[in-house]
């Protein structure tokens, strides 16, 4: 019997197997942390498309038809910009580590004198 492997989501690798000269494992994960970001925002804009569309349109035949010409436009960019990601860009993820802390002295009053 042949074992079938599971992907697990976040292992698989979202943009292209060969990298750009220079490209460490960290512009890597990089990478493919801004695909996903993508992803997310593509598919939000998308669902709040399709969730106005169910209102909009009277006939759900017709929103069916509406809702698969959306989904594939929207999977199409996303395969579209991950391939442009994938083999133009070097992205380097820089966390923003600085936090600012506001310390504010209240009034002294007469009766903490």
């Amino acid at each position: 019997m042949e074992d079938k492997k599971v992907e697990n989501k976040f292992s698989k690798k979202l943009v292209s197997d060969k990298p750009l000269p220079g490209e460490t494992t960290v512009h890597i994960k990089s990478k493919n942390m801004l695909s996903e970001r993508i992803n997310q925002e593509i598919l939000k804009a998308c669902e709040g498309i399709l969730d106005f569309a169910q209102v909009a349109v009277p006939s759900k035949d017709v929103f069916m038809s509406y809702r698969a010409r959306v989904l594939r436009i929207c999977n199409n960019c996303i395969r579209q910009l991950q391939r442009e990601l994938g083999r133009h860009y070097k992205v380097e993820f820089v966390p923003d580590t600085e936090d600012v802390i506001i310390v504010e002295k209240r009034p002294l009053s007469k009766k903490d004198i």
